[in-house]
């Protein structure tokens, strides 16, 4: 059996280990919200929903103009459409059911293919690395600066060393899961 160095992991793993940390294993809803606000079974604050959908304050997408986000974003309007027939998603819907665990899934997906676009492409054909899994397990947890290995070890902005320290907590709690 290989090390854990030398597997190869999917979006599955990283997805229940994720789901694992933030809700514990055999959660079921309704899900308490986190601390900060965070909702649904993988803990998504309205940020991050924000982020993945790449939304400004009107709900458009292509900008990055937005430092903070609304009180009750707009929705998000899914590409295609969504496997269930849904075309638009609203943050509030991440907690709801039967949507919360695909539609938190998709948001996940959409905010890595931003930030951890490459990691994302090989855990999706069942060839993601240690590695890949780390920095998706930080950028999860602790946002797109900690897509940038740098920010994991020595933090030149002292605001990031507090989300390092977070975001690598984080991670040892995923490797655990992962049994690494």
């Amino acid at each position: 059996m290989p090390g854990c160095e030398e597997k190869l992991f999917c979006c599955e793993d990283i997805l229940a280990a994720l789901k694992e940390v933030e809700t514990g294993p055999n959660s079921e809803p309704p899900w308490e919200p986190g601390k900060a606000g965070e909702i649904g079974p993988y803990q998504i604050l309205k940020g991050y929903w924000i982020d993945a959908f790449n939304l400004d304050r009107r709900g458009d997408f292509g900008s990055d103009s937005n430092p903070r986000p609304p009180a009750e974003p707009a929705p998000g309007h899914v590409p295609g459409g969504f496997p269930f027939g849904v075309t638009e998603v609203r943050y509030s819907q991440l907690e709801e059911e039967p949507w919360a665990r695909g539609l938190s899934i998709y948001v996940i997906c959409l905010y890595m293919s931003r930030y951890a676009k490459a990691e994302t492409a090989r855990l999706k054909a069942c060839k993601g690395t240690l590695a890949d899994v780390q920095k998706v397990s930080r950028v999860h947890n602790g946002g797109p600066s900690q897509r940038f290995e740098s920010n994991w070890i020595s933090p030149s902005n002292p605001n990031l060393v507090g989300i390092a320290k977070k975001a690598t907590e984080y991670w040892k709690k995923v490797k655990k899961i992962l049994d690494c």
